[in-house]
C-alpha cells in the first residue's frame, strides 16, 4: 500500500470518529455567558441533534428528547439527523473496505482492490459533504435564532457549540482521504495496466553451417 494509500486511512480513522463524535454530542450550542442575563450566568444550557441538557449546579445536569414527537420536531433538526446517521454509516462503510483493500490482503486481486479504493474514498468524501453541510446549516441556524433572541431581549442566547467545530474538522479530514483514496488509484491503474516487461532474447540454436563463401 503506498504511503497516500497509508495517510487516506489514518485520516478516515479520524475522520469517522470525529463523525460519529459530532452526531452523538450534545453540544451542538449552548447558551452564550456573555449575551444572556446577568442573573443567569451560573446556569449552563446547551442542545444537540437528540437531547436538550441544563445545568444549574456543578456537576448536575438534566437532559430530555425535546419532550415531543419526532413529527413535531423542528424539520431542519429531522433531515440534520438523517444527514448525521447517513454520514456514520457512509464513513464505517468506507473504513471497512479501505481496511479490506490493504495490500496484506491477498484474497483481493489487484485490479478488484483499486475498484475498492475507490468507491470507499467516494463514499468518505459523501460523508464529509453531508458531515459538512448538517454542521454548517446547524451553525447557520444558532446565528438566525442569536439575533431574534438579541431582537426580542430572550434570557438566553445560543452560541456555536463544540460539536460544530468537530465536525467542520472531521468534514474536513473525510474530504481529504476520501479524494487521496479515489483519486490516488488513477495513477496507480496506469502503472500496472501499462507496464511491460523486458526479457532477454533467446539464444540461436546451432545449425548446419553455411558452405557459400563469400570473396
Amino acid at each position: 500500500m503506498g504511503v497516500s494509500h497509508t495517510a487516506a486511512f489514518g485520516l478516515c480513522l479520524f475522520a469517522l470518529g470525529g463523525i460519529i463524535f459530532t452526531t452523538a454530542h450534545n453540544e451542538w450550542k449552548r447558551n452564550s455567558f456573555q449575551d444572556s442575563q446577568l442573573n443567569l450566568n451560573n446556569i449552563y444550557q446547551c442542545a444537540g441533534l437528540w437531547v436538550r441538557c441544563t445545568s444549574g449546579v456543578v456537576g448536575q445536569i438534566q437532559c430530555d428528547t425535546y419532550e415531543t414527537a419526532i413529527i413535531a420536531l423542528p424539520a431542519y433538526l429531522t433531515a440534520l439527523r438523517a444527514m448525521m446517521i447517513i454520514s456514520c454509516i457512509l464513513g464505517g462503510v468506507s473504513f471497512a473496505m479501505m481496511g479490506a483493500s490493504l495490500d496484506c490482503n491477498a484474497n483481493i486481486e489487484a485490479n478488484q482492490r483499486r475498484w475498492i479504493r475507490r468507491v470507499s474514498g467516494v463514499m468518505l468524501a459523501v460523508a464529509g459533504i453531508l458531515t459538512l453541510a448538517s454542521v454548517s446549516w446547524y451553525a447557520a441556524e444558532v446565528i438566525r435564532e442569536f439575533w431574534e433572541d438579541a431582537a426580542n431581549q430572550a434570557s438566553f442566547q445560543y452560541e456555536f457549540g463544540a460539536a460544530l467545530y468537530v465536525g467542520w474538522i472531521s468534514s474536513g479530514l473525510a474530504l481529504v482521504a476520501g479524494g487521496l483514496m479515489a483519486c490516488c488509484t488513477c495513477t496507480e491503474e496506469y502503472e500496472e495496466d501499462y507496464r511491460y516487461s523486458y526479457n532477454p532474447p533467446k539464444a540461436a540454436k546451432a545449425g548446419p553451417r553455411s558452405t557459400s563463401e563469400y570473396v
